[in-house]
C-alpha cells in the first residue's frame, strides 16, 4: 500500500494545478488542433466541477465528501487518458499531454489521504 503523503486539504492545490493545466492546454491547442483543445476544456471543466462540489476538510460545504471526490477523480483521470482516442487525435503529439495528465492525476489520488481509516482498509481486505 502506498503511503498517503498529501493531506486532503492540500489536495485542493493539486486539483487547482490540474484544472489550470487543462485550460492552459486548451488555449495552447486552439489554433492547431481543435479536438485536442475541446478535450482539454472538457477535462478541465469536469475536474473543476469535481473540485467545486467537494466538501474539503475545514473548507467549503460541497455536495459530497473527499472520499467520493477521490473516486470521481480516478474517472476523470481515465477520461483524460482516453480522450485522444475519443476525439480522434490519437496520432497527434497532443496525445502525450492527456496521457501524462491522467497518470499524474492517478498518482496524486493514490498519494492523497482521502480520510479512509486503516480499520476500514483492513475490513475491506478481509472481505475480498
Amino acid at each position: 500500500m502506498m503511503p498517503k503523503l498529501i493531506p486532503g486539504r492540500a489536495h485542493l492545490l493539486v486539483d487547482c494545478a490540474a484544472i489550470a493545466s487543462f485550460f492552459l492546454a486548451g488555449i495552447r491547442y486552439w489554433r492547431r488542433n481543435k479536438p485536442a483543445a475541446m478535450a482539454a476544456c472538457l477535462c478541465g471543466t469536469a475536474a473543476a466541477a469535481n473540485t467545486l462540489l467537494t466538501s474539503y476538510p475545514r473548507g467549503n460545504s460541497g455536495i459530497y465528501h473527499l472520499p467520493m471526490h477521490g473516486k470521481i477523480e480516478y474517472g476523470i483521470a481515465a477520461m483524460s487518458a482516453v480522450m485522444p482516442e475519443l476525439m480522434s487525435f490519437q496520432n497527434e503529439p497532443e496525445k502525450a499531454f492527456f496521457v501524462t495528465q491522467g497518470a499524474l492525476m492517478i498518482a496524486a489520488a493514490n498519494l492523497t489521504n482521502f480520510g479512509r481509516k486503516r480499520k476500514d482498509l483492513r475490513r475491506s481486505s478481509r472481505t475480498a
